[in-house]
């Protein structure tokens, strides 16, 4: 079930973005609502919502009729932060983005934990997927590749995962609308008589 609500007839998905800091969770963010790559970057505690829309073709016994949705991205600006308020935010999301830095396998290893402290509060069915960002700058070494290839038995379950840049905008959208594709699916399938 989507956690959407009707105001001024649009509809609401909520997204959040999650990982280590300095992972590329806000230029990503801000690459996909505003087609930019933001060189100065301030880290920031607390969270900042940017929102963007997009429209879906809706098929009902055998009626499509267009839909205009409201994206709204999540982003934490903090571990902390995230902890204090984790369990009234988690419960509402529509979809979950987990993100890595490919230069650095400590978060990418960091994704298990984050992927263990939100299992049991999401709702079930809460689509997600990985995002391992900065693969303009990834040199691949055989540890790092191993890390990647394994991702999928070290969390336990089938998942998406893209190979990004918010540099360049690299599958930036490609992921995020896969991650709209996913949810729409899990609203399809809840939705039959």
């Amino acid at each position: 079930m989507l956690s959407h609500y009707r105001k001024w007839d649009k509809r609401i998905l909520k997204i959040i973005f999650l990982g280590e800091d300095g992972v590329g969770k806000t230029t990503i963010v801000k690459r996909y609502v505003e087609g930019k790559f933001f060189e100065k970057f301030h880290p920031f505690i607390g969270i900042r919502v940017l929102s963007n829309f997009i429209d879906r073709e809706i098929v009902t016994r055998d009626v499509t009729k267009s839909e205009t949705w409201e994206l709204h991205l999540w982003d934490f600006g903090s571990k902390e932060y995230y902890k204090m308020v984790r369990h009234d935010m988690i419960a509402m999301v529509d979809g979950i983005v987990f993100v890595a830095d490919m230069t650095d396998e400590t978060s990418i290893r960091a994704l298990q934990e984050w992927w263990e402290d939100v299992e049991f509060l999401i709702k079930k069915g809460t689509p997600w997927i990985v995002l391992l960002n900065k693969n303009d700058l990834f040199k691949a070494n055989e540890d790092s590749s191993q890390i990647i290839s394994h991702l999928p038995e070290t969390l336990h379950t089938e998942i998406q995962v893209f190979q990004t840049s918010a540099k360049s905008g690299s599958n930036i959208t490609l992921a995020i609308q896969s991650l709209v594709d996913l949810i729409f699916m899990g609203r399809a399938t809840s939705t039959r008589p």
